[in-house]
């Protein structure tokens, strides 16, 4: 990866720094720009499955503590 695409999410903070300005503004606008265009569909599809997946262990260790639950006070 280049430099500048690596200062995108930072270029804010460093543009603030002194001196800085003029070496962020040569072509981190046309970087930037490209990469937050593209759809990074690897990382897209991670997150999605990694919700889904503690999601539905959440659910099932939910049900699993509300049936001991119940066994243990005699609800059931």
């Amino acid at each position: 990866l280049a430099p500048s695409v690596l200062l995108c999410p930072f270029s804010g903070l460093l543009a603030s720094l002194p001196g800085s300005r003029a070496t962020l503004q040569q072509g981190q606008n046309s970087t930037c720009q490209t990469r937050q265009n593209k759809s990074d569909w690897l990382k897209v599809g991670l997150t999605l499955g990694t919700k889904s997946f503690l999601w539905s262990y959440l659910i099932k260790q939910h049900n699993k503590d509300v049936l001991e639950y119940k066994r243990r006070n005699c609800l059931d």
